[in-house]
């Protein structure tokens, strides 16, 4: 299943609703809504992400962005942070999370003059011979839609009845 395939079932009449709110209590509504239906897909993929030093798995978050168009799109992105620090200095987990999640082919990687690998320094070109896929984002998601769509509707009806009755409407 496409992630555009995602529909929600009385999709109208939760559109209205927002539509009949001011746009900052739409985007609120969306956000929240948002913000909740991810919690469950994270933490699914904490638990499936990879552990070798656990830079990958702690740096596993989501962020909503919430256009102020209200025509634009609402979009949840969950992935690692980028300002995630991480234990060792200049190894980000979001500079590396994509070649773990879909593994790399086998390649030659050129040392400059001389490469450091730790205590070993290598001359010449070096044989990388790939990685395995070790996909953690795509089951997340597949295990957990189900219930992040369910999260999704239950946050949003809530924060529009709950937001409309502060504004008067």
């Amino acid at each position: 299943m496409n992630t555009r395939d995602v529909q929600v079932i009385g999709a109208r009449e939760v559109e209205a609703a927002l539509r009949g709110l001011p746009q900052k209590v739409q985007r609120r509504a969306m956000r929240r809504a948002l913000n909740m239906a991810g919690t469950p897909i994270v933490r699914r993929a904490r638990s499936l992400a990879p552990v070798d030093d656990g830079d990958l798995r702690r740096s596993l978050g989501k962020k909503v962005t919430v256009d102020r168009n209200p025509a634009a799109h609402s979009v949840l992105k969950i992935g690692p942070r980028t300002k995630y620090p991480g234990k060792t200095p200049g190894k980000s987990p979001a500079n590396y999370a994509h070649l773990v999640e879909f593994g790399t082919a086998a390649h030659k990687i050129p040392a400059r003059p001389i490469l450091k690998i730790g205590p070993l320094v290598v001359r010449g070109v070096v044989s990388h011979p790939g990685s395995a896929a070790q996909p953690f984002l795509r089951p997340a998601f597949e295990s957990t839609k189900a219930e992040a769509l369910a999260r999704f509707r239950t946050k949003l009806v809530e924060s529009i009845e709950r937001l409309a009755s502060r504004e008067g409407r």
